[in-house]
Order: C-alpha cells, then structure tokens, then sequence
C-alpha cells in the first residue's frame, strides 16, 4: 500500500487533491486526525493539518512508500515541477538556494536525512519530463527540510513556483497523473546519489534518464559533510545507490571529500 500525503495548508497540494478525487479516489471509514482518508485501488490519499514540512506520525498508516504532494516556491518564480528527498543535511542561507525561506521554520531534525525510494521518485520523474507543458522546468532538488523521522521510504513532488500555478487545475492534474503512473509502475533501474553542484542539479539532471536520484547534497551543505552525513546519503537512499556522483564545481576542500568518499560503501565518481 501506498499513500499520497497534502497539507490542508497548501494551494498547490489541495489541488492534486481534487484531481485526485475526480480521478476516484473515494472517502473510506479511516480518519486521520478527524478528517476521511480516500482510497483508490490500493493507493491512500490523506489529507494532513499541518504544514507538509512538519508532519508527524504518519508512520502509523503502515504504508509502504510516501509521496508529499505540495507547493514549490522560488524567488524567481519560475515554472517548474520539481522531485526531491528530504532531510536537513544543513541550513543553507537563502541567498544559496535562490528560494523564499527562513531556516528554522523547515521541520525535520537537524542533522537527520529521510528514507527515499530513488526508483518510484525517479518514475515520477521521468513522467513529469514526457508530459509537462511548454515552458515548465522539470528538476531535481537537493535534498532539503522535513520532515524525516519516519521509517517509511518518502519523496516530495512539487508544483510552482507561484500563487499563479498553484492552484491551476490543469498543472494539478498533470502532477497528479504523474505521480499515479510513476508510483503504480514495478521499481526498477539503477539508484545513485549526488553531492555538490547547486541546489537545483545541473550537473545531476542530465543523469537522471540513466539512475534514479535518491539523495543530493549540494555544495553549500559541504562544511556538513563529515562520515557519518555521506553513510546517511547512502544508507537512507533504497535501493542502496549504485553510484555516489560528485559534482566538483566550486566545491570547497576537495581534498578532505575524497579522503572521506574513498570510505563510502558505493562507487564513486567525480563529474
């Protein structure tokens, strides 16, 4: 069983609601938190009250994947469809990630990554590229805010960036497709995780046909990025990654990275 989780909250995930609903999805006897839990062919559709960031609990739906449905937001506001894992490798300034945030307001545990399923995020992917409309930008992400304490594999897929595609029914109904064919197809294909380059993964996307992205940690978490961080990388992404990319533009203390890569319990290789 699988779940798709939105936020009362959220424009964006309210929308891939309704379309869900039209697509079937129907009101069971299960609640969570006072509000009806929908179903369609085995696949759960949960409303939560919080903000998406900040859920909690949801371990206790005993699903076997989680995929959040919400809003992106970018100081430029651009169009896009973005995928990502979560976890807070670290708090990265604004200015770095060329988004509209405030550090402490993320969720998740500092310090802590989520499990991804690299597999079904990299099928959403691979949707959203073969069916988004002219002028969108499909992209990975970086690995970034919560929450993560779960023990359930997740991802995030976004709609944004802006007040103008939130709650546009046909974007909604394109993510909500997306994510339907991606998940309902047998996980296969070959897993890798990134580290450096932007928050935004140039250097990763043109990979992203071949592997199936789990974690990213882009160059400005690198003052995080000690042993235990790059196990966590590896070990919270399933399938265990085949690949450990590194994108070496302007990323600092070269040096010491290879030292503590050279201990990683995949391949590695510089790009």
């Amino acid at each position: 069983m699988k779940a798709i989780i939105v936020s009362q909250q959220d424009p964006a995930g309210l929308n891939v609601f309704q379309r869900l609903v039209e697509r079937g999805f129907r009101e069971t006897q299960q609640e969570w938190k006072g509000t009806k839990i929908l179903e369609r062919d085995g696949t759960l559709l949960v409303r939560v009250p919080e903000d998406i960031t900040h859920v909690a609990g949801i371990d206790a739906l005993n699903a076997e994947l989680l995929v959040f449905a919400s809003r992106h937001k970018s100081a430029a506001g651009t169009k896009a469809f973005t995928i990502h894992a979560t976890g807070n490798i670290a708090r990265p300034e604004p200015s770095d990630l060329g988004l509209i945030v405030a550090a402490p307001q993320f969720g998740g545990v500092a310090g802590e990554l989520s499990l991804v399923q690299a597999q079904y995020a990299g099928a959403v992917l691979t949707e959203l590229r073969d069916n988004a409309p002219e002028g969108f930008q499909v992209t990975l992400e970086a690995t970034h805010h919560g929450p993560t304490s779960f023990n359930t594999p997740m991802f995030f897929a976004e709609l944004g960036s802006s007040e103008n595609e939130w709650p546009n029914p046909d974007y909604g109904a394109l993510l909500a497709d997306a994510i339907l064919r991606g998940i309902g197809r047998q996980p296969s294909g070959k897993t890798a995780i990134g580290v450096g380059g932007n928050h935004y993964c140039a250097a990763f996307n043109p990979l992203a046909g071949e592997y199936h992205f789990g974690h990213i940690a882009a160059r400005s978490t690198r003052p995080a990025l000690d042993a235990a961080m790059i196990s966590q990388l590896v070990s919270k992404t399933l399938p265990k990654p085949d690949v450990l990319f590194v994108d070496g533009n302007g990323i600092t203390g070269k040096e010491e990275l290879r030292k503590l890569l050279s201990h990683a319990t995949c391949k590695v290789e510089w790009i």
